[in-house]
């Protein structure tokens, strides 16, 4: 009887995933961890809690060398990955209307609108409604962040880890500058602001060896996947970039002779050089 492998809860950043499995086939014998363990767990890193580096099965496995990376990297510097993101519902068109008579585009089509003067670097996206498929027709929600979030509002003068979900939404009414209808939008919405600290922990400083291989040398069936493992060429914060790690992690352990699709290069498309140069120069291209 095979015994069964201890599957673990691991606290580390948000937005990654780990496929963990303590069998590592090592012909140096210096294995670290459990032999004769054949299943494979999927373990979400957690943001709310954090155990001790002794209790930490990736401290242990850390033992082996550069197995995992060096996870401190991205778990340890939350004041400089730290997000405020906040979903705001809407019992009356009225804010809606207003965006779209001031940017010309309906939910769905206009992608971020940044506000560059807000001292929280504020931004705000209104999604194709219904977004959700139990949302009524009557119903609207928006979806928004902060990148500075210890500093203070333009119009409310406080940093925004500290302000309500009213609060919040009095500074998205300022910056938009339809003051005059404050009132009845603040009445008629419900605001919920959200502390990440981890959300940007992918884009921190790091070096090389910092994020993990995929599949790591010499093993059989551990595999990282998600935002913190090294894929060369490609870049973090999409689907894609997980996706295409759990491709590499399957397609190697099972040995298949298969490759994820390649990585777009868009830096070698003369197209977007181009759509690039102009909008750096802030030339108005001619149809």
């Amino acid at each position: 009887m095979v015994p069964a492998p201890s599957v673990y809860e691991v606290f580390l950043p948000w937005h990654a995933q780990l496929f963990i499995a303590l069998c590592i086939d090592d012909p140096r014998k210096e294995t670290c961890v459990p032999q004769n363990c054949i299943q494979l767990a999927t373990v979400d890193f957690a943001i709310r809690h954090r155990r001790s580096s002794k209790s930490n099965p990736l401290t242990k496995l850390s033992a082996c060398g550069s197995l995992i990376g060096r996870p401190d990297s991205f778990s340890d510097h939350i004041e400089e990955s730290k997000w405020v993101s906040f979903i705001t519902t809407f019992h009356n068109p009225t804010f809606f209307q207003l965006v779209r008579d001031l940017t010309g585009n309906v939910p769905g089509e206009g992608g971020l609108i940044t506000f560059p003067e807000s001292g929280w670097l504020a931004s705000i996206v209104l999604p194709h409604q219904p977004h959700f498929i139990w949302q009524p027709a009557d119903v609207q929600v928006l979806w928004g962040y902060g990148l500075a979030v210890d500093k203070p509002g333009n119009f409310v003068t406080k940093p925004m880890s500290a302000c309500t979900g009213r609060e919040v939404m009095t500074e998205v009414i300022g910056h938009l500058q339809i003051g005059a209808h404050t009132d009845k939008i603040l009445e008629t919405c419900t605001c919920i602001p959200c502390m990440l600290p981890f959300t940007t922990s992918q884009f921190l400083r790091r070096a090389k060896g910092d994020r993990p291989q995929v599949v790591p040398e010499h093993s059989k069936n551990l595999a990282f996947v998600g935002q913190l493992c090294e894929q060369p060429e490609d870049v973090v914060f999409t689907v894609e970039y997980s996706i295409r790690s759990a491709q590499t992690a399957v397609y190697s352990l099972l040995g298949l002779s298969l490759a994820p699709p390649p990585v777009y290069k868009g830096r070698y498309d003369p197209r977007v050089l181009m759509k690039a140069f102009l909008t750096l120069h802030d030339i108005q291209a001619h149809a």
